[in-house]
């Protein structure tokens, strides 16, 4: 009959969704086995992908550490400045933080600045007196240049008073140092006469060699 018909051609046909489920079974991969990633970097996915820690934490080996350090807990210290009636810690108290660094920013402040414009100044001061003659020591000149003493002293003062009293400083722009940084780039200034000594050295020596 007409109905049975119409059976026979259904019963042979396959669905759209027949077909795919038949060939997913058919190229069904295998996953390849794949060794699990080291500890520090499968923690360091995790960050990365969600923002957190999943699997541990990399504090985790530095347990017994933290133990024997006496290392204080961020949550104790959170606590601590909420309620000081049975708080661990209090107000004033010293205490050891064990962490890790997770980004490192560089910034250069008007401190910075300040020595770096100081140490350069006193570089030019001293290697003034090198300039007097290309190969001769500075030690060993009979004449002295008097201006030159006198240029360098009121440059000494002027460049002291910008950069290690506060209101000179802020005028240009720096931030006033203390005594210590302010030897550390006199001496780092310094530096430059023995340098320059040693090479005038150098080449009289090489003058020498070439009047043999």
């Amino acid at each position: 009959s007409l109905e049975n018909e119409k059976k026979g051609k259904i019963d042979g046909q396959m669905g759209l969704f027949d077909i795919g489920g038949a060939l997913a079974k058919e190229v069904e991969p295998t996953p390849p086995d794949v060794k699990e990633f080291p500890e520090k970097q499968r923690l360091a996915f995790e960050k990365e992908t969600t923002g957190l820690y999943m699997s541990g934490h990399p504090m985790s080996e530095y347990q017994k550490l933290a133990v024997s350090l006496s290392s204080a807990k961020t949550s104790d210290i959170i606590e601590s400045s909420q309620s000081e009636a049975d708080s661990v810690y209090r107000d004033g108290d010293k205490v050891r933080l064990l962490g890790i660094l997770s980004v490192v920013r560089k910034k250069i402040t008007k401190n910075d600045t300040t020595m770096a414009f100081l140490t350069m100044s006193m570089v030019e001061i001293f290697h003034c007196f090198n300039m007097r003659s290309q190969t001769q020591s500075i030690f060993k000149l009979k004449s002295h240049n008097k201006m030159l003493i006198i240029a360098s002293i009121v440059s000494l003062i002027a460049t002291t008073l910008v950069c290690a009293v506060p209101l000179f400083a802020g005028w240009f722009g720096l931030e006033a140092i203390g005594w210590e940084e302010y030897l550390i780039a006199l001496a780092l200034g310094a530096v430059i006469v023995p340098v320059v000594e040693i090479v005038k050295l150098i080449q009289r020596a090489n003058a020498r060699k070439k009047e043999i």
